[in-house]
């Protein structure tokens, strides 16, 4: 089961509720926030730094730990800014009516569901039970130094019924490729990719011929019971990732919100410089220096990837 709640900007944010039960990893549910800012159109290049992200986060399985132990679910407090979102995630209670979670120091979750409208949204080949109507209760949160601050009884919102298994039950037909929309892969993309993690960071950049580049960090922190995750992307000219054509060394340099500084590769895992980003209650957090490890990466149509560390 999946819960999304719409609340009012604040300070010239977006605010939003993202809650769960039984349903996915806890890499998904970390990541979720920073999906739901990805757009369908989104290129495979930046849809797989995403993916990276997730299964990197560390600390993610203290969240999953917590959440299988009460069987009760997992949400969010979500703040979106400008290409960046902070995800203020707790475990709590989560069904059908009711959301309550108590989010450390920064507030608490305590909303009933009361459904007006029954829909099915259609993802392709499955179709998901909807419901939408509105949250009455309390939600009271505030940011690090007050950055944001909501305070509401009322918000608008839905509650999809996921199935436990999904299966294609679409029927294929003779000389017709089926889900011919979705059939983007990796495969059908060539890209050199950057990724440089730390105990609590990460960065990726990807550049696709010679279109764009793109870039994506994320950092993360626990704050007693509250586990916040921040992410950011965007992307800019070709230039601003530049790399050798044996992958030993690169450079890049984002010019676009939320992306600071510059940082250079060298191989085998060397990652240092200013390059920085500043996420909503995180500002100019470093994504470069000391204890981060870093590789360089080509994707092609036929070998799986050429690195800097070796070929695999």
């Amino acid at each position: 089961m999946q819960v999304d709640v719409s609340l009012e900007n604040s300070n010239g944010y977006g605010m939003s509720i993202g809650a769960s039960r039984s349903s996915g990893s806890a890499a998904s549910f970390v990541v979720y926030g920073a999906e739901r800012e990805l757009t369908a159109e989104a290129s495979a290049p930046l849809q797989d730094l995403a993916k990276k992200a997730a299964a990197d986060v560390p600390g993610s399985a203290k969240l999953e730990r917590a959440a299988n132990r009460h069987r009760k679910g997992s949400l969010s407090v979500q703040v979106s800014g400008r290409n960046a979102i902070s995800s203020y995630g707790v475990t709590g209670a989560v069904t059908r009516r009711l959301l309550f979670g108590r989010v450390g120091e920064f507030g608490r979750v305590f909303l009933r569901f009361h459904p007006h409208k029954e829909r099915t949204l259609h993802g392709g080949c499955f179709r998901i039970p909807m419901r939408v109507g509105t949250f009455t209760g309390k939600v009271r949160f505030m940011g690090e130094d007050g950055y944001v601050d909501v305070n509401t009884d009322e918000a608008r919102g839905r509650v999809l019924l996921l199935p436990k298994h999904f299966s294609c039950k679409a029927r294929q037909r003779a000389g017709h490729t089926r889900h011919r929309a979705n059939q983007v892969t990796r495969e059908r993309h060539r890209y050199t990719a950057l990724s440089a993690i730390s105990d609590d960071a990460f960065f990726g950049a990807a550049k696709e011929s010679s279109e764009c580049s793109l870039f994506y960090a994320g950092v993360f922190e626990d704050q007693g019971p509250v586990f916040i995750d921040r992410y950011a992307f965007s992307s800019g000219k070709p230039s601003q990732f530049r790399f050798n054509k044996r992958l030993t060394s690169a450079r890049l340099a984002p010019k676009e919100q939320p992306f600071q500084g510059a940082a250079d590769f060298n191989a085998p895992h060397r990652w240092t410089g200013s390059l920085s980003a500043s996420f909503p209650g995180a500002p100019d957090a470093p994504l470069a220096g000391r204890g981060f490890r870093a590789q360089l990466e080509r994707y092609g149509a036929r070998s799986s990837s050429q690195s800097s560390g070796g070929s695999g």
